[in-house]
């Protein structure tokens, strides 16, 4: 995650680094987003997002992975730089 400073920073949620780390873990096997997407649905595995707003803001809800969601979480740089020093719940099936 991306600090107010601009340092990236883990996530303090483990069971976000652990999702984080998995993606990750999967794209450098099978080396495409679709494989990925594959195997996370294959797997029931949801991602983390973080709410932005709101009374809630800052909670940490799970979604359904996407094509688009995989592409950013493997371009942005919050990820990308911090990916070696990011560490999965069970969440519920999509």
């Amino acid at each position: 995650m991306l600090k107010p400073s601009g340092d990236v920073a883990l996530d303090p949620d483990e069971g976000v680094q652990r999702a984080i780390r998995l993606v990750f873990a999967v794209f450098e096997r099978r080396r495409s987003i679709s494989g990925v997407l594959g195997y996370l649905v294959d797997h029931d595995i949801q991602l983390p997002d973080r709410i932005r707003n709101g009374p809630n803001k800052g909670d940490v809800y799970w979604n359904c992975p996407n094509r688009v969601t995989l592409s950013d979480m493997l371009r942005h740089p919050a990820y990308v730089f911090g990916r070696f020093s990011v560490s999965l719940t069970t969440a519920a099936t999509c």
